[in-house]
């Protein structure tokens, strides 16, 4: 058994060529063990990477990737009936606690823990955050006791990922075959961590489908994105979460002037030279992060789409639409009502408040923004 095989090239995943000496050093290894194959009755190598094998494993042309191999979809993880079985009473006294029914309960864990797959059809529970759950009986985020994505942090800003693609990107086969250290899909690499899953196959039957990936669930997407917010506004996470829960407690306060005001703390805060480049792709990269980290605390409905209004946040009394421009408030606003986005809302027996948010380049900020309240 060897776990992480790959430690020693990612370990220096900045440092190419580093990472490419490391390299040579793996290889050597396994061309030794390829020479000590008659005494070698079964080998089984774990890693978040998978090298091609003409740069690692050139000497072993005999390994089985099973990754994606559908007969092996459920070796890792709880599945549902599983987590109903063995915790049963851990649901009985947490629902208690809680004062939720069962139902409510198991709804939040599967929202909550619930979500990894390899093939598009089986989800799974991850063991660990539920064994930590039930043994504190707290519904929490547990993903980073595990440990940071510090190499994935720095693949994402070294190829000026766009965050908001993360979400629903779609990948084919030969991508999770093509890892190099001079040119690594990251994506790949995020399905490889656990921070990425496969949600749907397309063409499964067909040697051209595809994956479609995203976040697994709450847990992770919460992890990923408040990490990823601190790296990219450089604060800590601790006093980020709590902007985080300020920006959400404005919100279903309805004090908008609060969350602008926060807002633009947290543009305060990112450092000049980041803007340096691509500015209008930091916006919003940023928003989006916050946007998310909002929806999970909220716990609410929240669309996001590029192709049509930027953001729509639904709280228990209130619905927000965002639309974010660089250029003015007033245009912002102009396209929310243009379009009509709030007419699907009307119905909902909420308050409705659209609200357009102009950016200013020069100060590197919100300029203004502009609230309309749909009676």
């Amino acid at each position: 058994m060897i776990d992480e095989y790959d430690k020693p090239i990612t370990e220096f995943i900045e440092d190419i060529e580093k990472a490419k000496e490391m390299r040579a050093v793996i290889k050597d290894f396994y061309i030794t063990l390829k020479e000590a194959d008659e005494h070698i009755h079964f080998m089984f190598l774990t890693g978040v990477s998978k090298f091609s094998k003409t740069s690692v494993f050139s000497a072993l042309n005999n390994i089985n990737d099973i990754t994606l191999d559908e007969k092996y979809s459920k070796i890792l993880g709880i599945d549902e009936n599983q987590l109903y079985s063995y915790f049963g009473g851990g649901i009985q006294l947490l629902a208690k606690k809680l004062n939720k029914t069962e139902i409510e309960l198991k709804k939040e864990l599967k929202s909550w823990y619930n979500g990894y797959s390899w093939d598009g059809k089986n989800f799974l529970y991850n063991p660990y955050s539920l064994v930590v759950l039930f043994s504190k009986n707290v519904i929490a985020n547990y993903w980073f006791d595990t440990g940071t994505p510090t190499f994935l942090i720095k693949m994402i800003r070294k190829y000026y990922l766009d965050v908001k693609e993360l979400d629903g990107c779609i990948l084919d086969q030969k991508d999770f075959d093509s890892y190099e250290v001079d040119d690594m899909n990251v994506y790949a690499l995020l399905f490889q961590t656990g921070y990425l899953t496969i949600k749907e196959i397309i063409n499964p039957d067909s040697p051209f489908r595809s994956y479609v990936l995203s976040y697994p669930n709450m847990e992770v997407k919460e992890s990923f994105l408040n990490y990823l917010l601190k790296d990219f506004v450089n604060n800590n996470q601790k006093s980020k979460a709590v902007t985080i829960n300020r920006l959400t407690e404005s919100l279903e306060k309805g004090n908008l002037d609060d969350f602008i005001k926060i807002m633009k703390t947290i543009f305060d805060d990112i450092p000049y030279d980041i803007f340096i480049e691509n500015k209008e792709a930091y916006y919003h990269s940023i928003l989006y992060m916050i946007i998310n980290l909002i929806g999970v605390r909220i716990n609410a409905e929240m669309e996001v789409s590029t192709e049509r209004i930027d953001c729509v946040i639904e709280t228990d009394k209130i619905i927000y639409i965002f639309e974010f421009k660089l250029g003015t408030a007033k245009t912002a606003l102009n396209k929310i009502e243009s379009k009509g986005y709030y007419n699907k809302y009307l119905e909902s027996n909420k308050q409705i408040y659209l609200v357009g948010v102009g950016f200013s380049v020069k100060l590197r900020n919100i300029k203004s923004f502009l609230l309309k309240e749909i009676i």
